[in-house]
């Protein structure tokens, strides 16, 4: 438990989901001591080196939007919005949360998800 807290300590909302949410967080750690390292590796590498498949095009014509939290640090901010802006996405702010942001604001993550939906429809 002092991992997670530790990892979501700069967001209100993230460690607000994790309280509410500790028996989800105990069956992932459990799992995640499971995991081969060569699996652990990889995941490790796809997260930390940069995605070739994603070009400036990559996301034309997708009904697509990039979710992150109002508490996020300025820098993962700043750098997810020179991304956002290759990729040509729209980037929403939830009210709370950080890595866990789309938990932190559900009811953002739905009004999104309607909004996206009915803009396709008018398409």
């Amino acid at each position: 438990m002092s991992f997670y807290r530790g990892l979501l300590q700069k967001s209100e909302g993230d460690l607000r989901y994790f309280e509410e949410n500790k028996a989800c967080f105990i069956q992932a750690s459990r799992l995640m001591r499971n995991i081969e390292a060569s699996t652990f590796n990889y995941d490790l590498k796809m997260s930390l080196t940069p995605d070739q498949t994603l070009r400036n095009d990559y996301f034309q014509g997708v009904n697509a939007v990039v979710m992150t939290g109002e508490e996020t640090t300025e820098l993962w901010q700043s750098q997810l919005q020179a991304e956002a802006n290759r990729l040509n996405l729209p980037i929403v702010y939830a009210p709370s949360g950080d890595l866990y942001a789309p938990y932190a604001s559900p009811d953002m993550l739905i009004t999104t998800m309607d909004e996206r939906a009915r803009k396709r429809k008018r398409a």
